[in-house]
């Protein structure tokens, strides 16, 4: 019932039959809890005895399960089958603590499925004292009948949400293609290459929080696993370049894609063109990394599916010889070699997305940017590394026209900023923000249009659980304004190395005016 259950709390429509292991691929879906809240659902292959010695593809459908924050056991409860849902429970966890990864130990939900069909309750209560014995939590639900399903999905939610991190900031992100959804520049996730870069720039975060801001000049080689005659008698290997990673074919160069390049797992392509199905033997498509594949078949298609563990290469069949003829004689069963290459400072980059322009570098305001004024996205970074989110509204009449983007670059140099890219704007602007005194974030900017979509985003996190060193105060005016002569109320409150609100004590003082505590421990600021 696990594809049943995924397709009625999301909108993914997983292949779903009466019999077992209909799924032979992980599926996806996002489920939508509530307005802001909301996670990727994988309905992963049925896993048999066996498994975590390899029976049944069991390595490549645990190593789906690895990938995954919390999981969501479903048993089948209704007694249909004459099956024992305690002990089908304690199989698939032996083969989870058998694998070796502490699967076992990972935040776990208990589903007893099809409750609606259940002749005899005596197997369903028994899994129920069974699991909440362990100290799981135990839900009764049917799939197909859409009962207890909300609450299931609420309470992933809530375990998600209790993993231990803190959203302090958030910020729409790179330039789409409106008409595909594709990311202009480069996607970077969990260290690996999801988009190439097409030349433009990026700001990338490394495992130490640092960020490197600039063009990352990613370069990926394919040796196609076989020699050829290069005119003068000697043989020399086939190299050939890649022009990008996950992005829509054109009628030139050699592409890649991956098994998450889209929802339906495929290429995306709609001519013909040749494609190298593989398999990936070893490596990651990491930056500085080396990948060791398997042909499993060369095809002239308009459309390749691919497995998680595939990778595909493709060339339109109105491409220069040099690429299809290239890919036509590769042998089956050959292996091929991917070398990820990126300029310096962005071999460990963990997360990273595109920006289209650069509006400073070195200091200075790029010369010639287009003109206009709009709502605006921006990213700087200072000499020490430190970054600046920047917003400004426009397109509201009494509020904002918005900036250009050389006055956006300005007002960043004027904050500080060496280095200035800009991130989509328009209708994307959105700049969210947790407050030391709150406990979810909140768009602070005034968007100009609501509900816009975005192909990817920054969220800035900490962990949610208090550090108890005070790293900065929190100061906050009772007033956005104050005239000249007037006094507003002013209140500090200190913030641990983890953005979380702690007790500490504190003066204030004004460089200009006056400044007098209060008795209820506020600051009164009189302004010159």
């Amino acid at each position: 019932g696990k594809s049943t259950l995924l397709s009625v709390v999301s909108k993914a429509r997983p292949k779903i039959a009466n019999y077992h292991f209909t799924t032979l691929f992980p599926n996806l879906g996002v489920v939508y809890v509530e307005e802001g809240v909301s996670f990727v659902l994988a309905d992963i292959p049925g896993i048999i005895e066996g498994a975590a010695e390899g029976a049944g593809l069991g390595h490549d459908f645990l190593r789906h399960i690895d990938r995954c924050r919390l999981l969501i056991h479903v048993v089948d409860v209704s007694g249909s089958e004459g099956r024992d849902p305690v002990a089908d429970f304690e199989a698939i966890q032996a083969e989870l603590k058998e694998y070796g990864s502490g699967l076992e130990n990972r935040p776990m939900l208990v589903a007893g499925n099809k409750v609606d069909i259940a002749a005899d309750r005596s197997a369903l209560e028994a899994l129920r004292t069974h699991v909440e014995g362990l100290g799981l939590p135990f839900y009764e639900i049917s799939a197909a009948a859409q009962q207890g399903t909300r609450e299931l999905m609420y309470a992933a939610a809530r375990e998600l949400e209790a993993e231990g991190y803190r959203v302090v900031a958030g910020i729409n992100g790179d330039f789409y293609n409106v008409s595909t959804g594709l990311p202009i520049g480069m996607v970077v996730t969990e260290g690996l290459l999801r988009s190439s870069d097409a030349g433009y720039y990026a700001i990338g975060f490394r495992a130490d929080g640092s960020a490197i801001l600039g063009k990352p000049g990613v370069k990926v080689s394919a040796n196609l696993g076989y020699a050829v005659d290069d005119g003068f008698g000697n043989s020399t290997e086939l190299v050939r370049p890649v022009a990008a990673v996950n992005k829509a074919r054109t009628n030139s160069g050699l592409y890649l894609y991956t098994y998450d390049f889209n929802a339906k797992h495929t290429t995306g392509t709609t001519e013909p063109g040749i494609n190298v199905v593989c398999t990936v033997e070893q490596g990651k498509l990491a930056i500085g990394s080396t990948v060791t594949l398997r042909v499993n078949r060369v095809e002239e298609t308009a459309v390749t599916s691919l497995a998680p563990d595939q990778i595909v290469l493709s060339a339109n069949l109105q491409a220069d010889s040099y690429y299809t003829t290239a890919l036509q004689n590769i042998p089956q069963g050959s292996e091929l070699t991917l070398t990820v290459s990126a300029n310096d400072g962005w071999e460990d980059v963990e997360y990273a997305i595109g920006a289209l322009y650069c509006l400073a570098e070195n200091g200075a305001v790029v010369p010639n940017l287009a003109a206009g004024s709009n709502p605006r996205t921006a990213v700087g970074q200072k000499a020490d590394g430190t970054l600046v989110f920047y917003t400004i509204d426009g397109r509201k009449t009494g509020h904002s026209i918005g900036a250009s983007l050389t006055q956006v670059g300005e007002r960043l140099l004027e904050l500080g900023c060496q280095t200035v890219l800009c991130l989509d704007g328009g209708g994307s602007t959105n700049l969210a923000v947790t407050t030391p005194d709150s406990t979810t974030a909140t768009i602070i900017n005034r968007p100009s249009e609501t509900g816009r979509k975005v192909t990817n985003q920054v969220f800035l996190v900490a962990s949610d659980r208090a550090s108890g060193d005070l790293d900065h105060f929190y100061v906050h005016a009772a007033g956005d304004y104050v005239l000249a002569g007037s006094a507003v109320s002013v209140t500090a409150s200190g913030v641990d190395s983890n953005y979380i609100p702690m007790d500490a004590s504190y003066t204030l003082s004004a460089s200009a005016g006056s400044v007098a505590e209060q008795e209820d421990g506020r600051y009164l600021l009189t302004t010159p």
